[in-house]
């Protein structure tokens, strides 16, 4: 029977050792611990990246395509003002024969 008073007889490099052991487990267990936490953090800075990039992405508007469809347009105008030009001038040729 086990009681406060039992007493147990321990080599002292045993008790040593099992002391060296226990300090090493709980030494790596907050190396690990605090590994997984920095680990964690990385992740939420990479999703959070993530999200932004995708937001960037779908929200992109290019601005060289806006410029480009502005002057396209432009010069569909001038091509509009030439050919009614031209058919102004073709019909005072007309008139003039």
């Amino acid at each position: 029977m086990i009681s406060e008073k039992s007493v147990i007889s321990i080599d002292i490099k045993a008790l040593i050792a099992i002391i060296v052991a226990v300090i090493t487990a709980a030494a790596v267990w907050v190396s690990l611990t605090q590994e997984m936490k920095k680990v964690q953090i990385d992740v939420l800075r990479i999703e959070e990246d993530c999200e932004d990039n995708t937001e960037w992405i779908i929200n992109y508007e290019p601005t060289i395509a806006k410029e480009t469809v502005q002057e396209l347009n432009r010069l569909k105008i001038e091509g509009t003002l030439l050919k009614h030009r031209i058919t102004q001038l073709e019909y005072k040729l007309q008139k003039q024969k």
